[in-house]
This record gives C-alpha cells, sequence and structure tokens, in this order.
C-alpha cells in the first residue's frame, strides 16, 4: 500500500498542476537550518535600532497621528507612538514590520510602502498624499451632498 502511495505521488510530481502543499524552494529545509543555527549561538539576531535623526532644538515635527508640537522635548513625548506605521500595525502587520518604518515623514507626505501604493477608490490619490477610504478628504462632502 505504502508502495501505490509513492506512485501516486510520482504521478502528481508530473501533472503539471501547481501543489500548494510541496515545498519547491525547500524553504521548511532552511528555516529549520537557521532555527538550528540559532538555538547554537550560531546567529546572533541584533536588536531593532531607530534610526539617528538630529534635530534642532525647537523643530516643530508632525507626528502620523496628525498632531503637532513646538519643542524637541514635548516632540518625543506627544509623538512616541510615530516610532511606527499606525496603518500597517492596525492592519495586523508583525511588530517586525509595522515598527520598520514610520507613516509620514515630518514634512507630513506618506512614506508607509503599503499605504504608498494604495490608490484611494473615491479620488485616486495614491503616493505622498495616500489615504484610505475613511480619510479621505473628499468623503466627507460626497456625504454631505444630497442624493
Amino acid at each position: 500500500m505504502e508502495r501505490g502511495f509513492h506512485n501516486e505521488q510520482k504521478a502528481a510530481d508530473h501533472s503539471g498542476l501547481f501543489d500548494m502543499w510541496r515545498d519547491y524552494m525547500q524553504l521548511g529545509t532552511l528555516m529549520e537550518k537557521l532555527r538550528t543555527q540559532r538555538r547554537r549561538g550560531e546567529i546572533v539576531v541584533p536588536q531593532r535600532c531607530d534610526p539617528v535623526v538630529k534635530k534642532q532644538p525647537h523643530e516643530s515635527r508632525v507626528c502620523s497621528g496628525g498632531a503637532s508640537s513646538s519643542s524637541s522635548a514635548s516632540a518625543i513625548s506627544d509623538c512616541s507612538d510615530s516610532a511606527f506605521c499606525g496603518f500597517c500595525k492596525q492592519n495586523g502587520e508583525t511588530a517586525e514590520v509595522y515598527r520598520s518604518h514610520r507613516l509620514k515623514d515630518k514634512d507630513n507626505k506618506v512614506i508607509c510602502p503599503v499605504l504608498r501604493n494604495y490608490v484611494c477608490p473615491t479620488c485616486q490619490s495614491t503616493g505622498d498624499k495616500a489615504h484610505t477610504r475613511r480619510y479621505c478628504p473628499k468623503r466627507n462632502k460626497r456625504n454631505s451632498c444630497p442624493a
């Protein structure tokens, strides 16, 4: 009976169809190898470091949430959540992903690679001014107009 299974498996291999359970690139083997090396201490995973940003003492900073502050001391306390991308966090990305970038830069331009590629279905905005339907500036105008 085991022999029949192997024959069926060989036949399936030659069918030309994609098999989602087959590890075509041997990623499972690679992951196991990396896990073993990490357990042995052969691989050291570096701690995440925030990029160094030089600021002027009284520089205004715009947070990903849209709030701004007039001093660097209050900018740190007000913008502690801007050390990550709120869009990616809200959408269930892993901590490694949402901590790797911010939602917007100091000029309030979208820098999140995921959101930058999104096209608003209401106004077709994308790139620097990308936003979701919920935050579309035309949304309120559209809802307040009589039908």
